[in-house]
């Protein structure tokens, strides 16, 4: 024990050789890993039933090649932006058709498409990113790969020149 001159009490710690230690927490069996864009790939896109796994094809996308490009136009309705974004998803040759019908038809592929190329707008735009655009998605298979091109529309914010 030692003694605190200021206040004149024992400050002590405890030993902790002999404290005793607590039980750990019961967890339950279902959990939800954290990945980082490390870990690859490594859950399919599609299950064994055929059905599309949303998070193996986040994991895709997340991981694919982009390329995108584009400029500003003013117009009578305001400021757009013009562009396209290409995505480049390296795939097993047996999945590359069944994931570019996905892309295309699925709803829940297109937002995953759709998230990544806001991703990239963003990176092009900076603070100028408009929340809300449009885009027209194409995806083919080529040689174990899914090539996404897509076209970008959207408005632009507008700076006042008077200023």
């Amino acid at each position: 024990m030692r003694r605190h001159r200021a206040w004149g009490t024992c400050v002590s710690r405890p030993d902790p050789f002999q404290v005793k230690r607590r039980p750990m927490a019961r967890a339950g069996s279902d959990f939800a890993f954290a990945r980082g864009r490390q870990d690859g790939a490594e859950r399919p896109v599609f299950t064994d039933e055929g059905a599309l796994d949303v998070d193996g094809l986040q994991r895709l996308v997340g991981l694919a090649e982009s390329v995108i490009e584009g400029q500003g136009d003013s117009e009578e309705g305001g400021a757009r932006f013009y562009g396209s974004a290409v995505l480049t998803l390296a795939t097993a040759e047996p999945d590359a058709g069944r994931v570019a019908v996905a892309i295309t038809t699925d709803a829940r592929a297109r937002k995953v498409v759709r998230d990544r190329v806001y991703r990239e707008l963003a990176r092009l735009l900076g603070p100028d990113t408009p929340v809300e655009f449009e885009m027209n998605v194409r995806a083919a298979a080529q040689q174990g790969a899914v090539r996404v091109d897509v076209d970008i529309e959207a408005p632009l914010p507008v700076v006042d020149q008077s200023l």
